[in-house]
């Protein structure tokens, strides 16, 4: 079955949903928040994954790699794929 698929930057975002007619300030989910996410996630970086769990992780997300490698994009799921 063929799927429509739009792709932008989120930097669009704001503009596309106003042009749907949604408020793009309203939020749902507020990430920077105090106490949204825990500690653990918001000091971690990439660094701090061990290479097979970075691996797994590029595994699991290969199809969002791909598509990104055909955008152009470089990941560092590149090297592990």
């Amino acid at each position: 079955k063929d799927l429509p698929l739009a792709v932008f930057l989120f930097d669009h975002v704001p503009d596309i949903l106003g042009q749907l007619g949604a408020d793009p300030k309203k939020k749902k989910k507020d990430g920077k928040k105090a106490g949204y996410r825990s500690d653990v996630l918001v000091n971690s970086t990439v660094d701090d994954l061990e290479e097979d769990v970075l691996k797994d992780l590029c595994d699991l997300y290969e199809m969002d790699v791909l598509f990104m490698r055909d955008l152009g994009f470089t990941t560092l799921c590149d090297q592990l794929l």
